[in-house]
């Protein structure tokens, strides 16, 4: 029986050992975690309710759609793999999920990843709270962030310089460096050309090269922050349009996982390899959006090494990737 104010989490995984580490990432928010290890049971504990959130893999994604009519406020994580994603991306997109961890250490069972378990337990948190924003969220205790307002274009380029000097001084690689100033330089780019839309909803400055300086409304500032926490450097980017819906996120996380020329937008803004090119410099990228009214991607880049992927991965697909929207009231409620 629950406590009063407990939240309920169901965990729906294959995998034993994939189920007690992620059960055990769930616990650690506090709240009432039940992962059952068979089919009929997975049934029964749906049924059982009430259930504040569901996680589960792709095997068991089909019993999402059951949960979510037993309950339509239910909160469903889906954890996944590059594989699975790359096969059944169409699928998984229309399963009725509040977020998603594309990751290789948080779907296979052997790679027992601190910073994948703190992801999750990030995740679910931010799901029990609604509170979904802030990088903060994804580093230790204590880290100093570092926040600063671009009002023209002009600006992106001092604050790249300034995050990798604070990465620098964190003990960020050499060879990271580049692959950080090009992760603050995209998402810059993006918030600042391909984000902005007058009164009709039409793109402002989206069809402008990007070599023309804009000068932003008041309403347009991009807010970037930054720092450390000694494991992980992370930046955050935030607009004030909220116009990465799913579907535009969906297209924008399929390219993530594509090496073709679909990359390359021929358009005058060139922004089509931007969102590839930052996800490739990062262990995590997590997109956060309040519809219509904000948008916040974070990029997260390890400072040491990690963990030795699962056999037949290479690293570079160790990534982890996660969509947050916020829901609003429905009329009435």
């Amino acid at each position: 029986m629950l406590k009063p104010g407990e939240k309920s989490v169901l965990v729906l995984q294959s995998s034993p050992k994939s189920r007690r580490l992620t059960a055990r990432a769930v616990a650690a928010t506090g709240a009432h975690c039940v992962a059952p290890p068979t089919g009929e049971e997975s049934t029964q504990a749906l049924a059982n309710g009430p259930l504040d959130v569901l996680v589960v893999d792709w095997e068991n994604a089909a019993l999402a759609q059951q949960a979510v009519k037993l309950n339509p406020r239910l909160e469903v994580v889906l954890l996944t793999d590059r594989p699975a994603f790359e096969r059944y991306a169409e699928d998984i997109m229309d399963l009725p999920m509040s977020s998603m961890i594309v990751s290789s250490f948080v779907a296979v069972p052997d790679a027992n990843d601190p910073v994948a378990t703190r992801e999750l337990v990030t995740t679910v948190a931010k799901l029990f709270t609604g509170d979904i924003f802030g990088l903060e969220k994804y580093m230790g205790w204590g880290a100093a962030i570092r926040e600063q307002e671009i009002r023209a274009s002009q600006q992106a380029e001092g604050i790249v310089q300034s995050a990798c000097e604070d990465a620098a001084r964190s003990g960020m690689p050499e060879r990271e460096l580049s692959s950080l100033g090009l992760l603050v330089d995209e998402l810059c780019t993006n918030a600042v050309w391909d984000a902005p839309v007058d009164a009709e909803g039409q793109p402002r400055y989206a069809d402008k090269s990007r070599a023309q300086p804009v000068a932003l409304a008041p309403n347009e500032y991009v807010t970037v922050r930054y720092g450390s926490d000694g494991n992980l450097f992370g930046v955050s980017v935030s607009d004030n349009f909220g116009r990465l819906d799913q579907d535009l996120a969906v297209r924008y996380i399929r390219k993530c996982f594509r090496h073709n020329d679909q990359q390359v937008s021929k358009s005058a803004g060139g922004a089509g390899l931007g969102l590839y090119m930052a996800f490739n410099s990062v262990s995590s990228f997590v997109i956060n959006v309040d519809p219509g009214v904000r948008t916040e991607v974070i990029g997260l880049i390890r400072l040491g090494r990690a963990p030795k992927p699962p056999a037949g991965e290479s690293l570079g697909t160790s990534r982890s990737l996660c969509y947050f929207r916020t829901k609003r009231p429905k009329k009435g409620e």
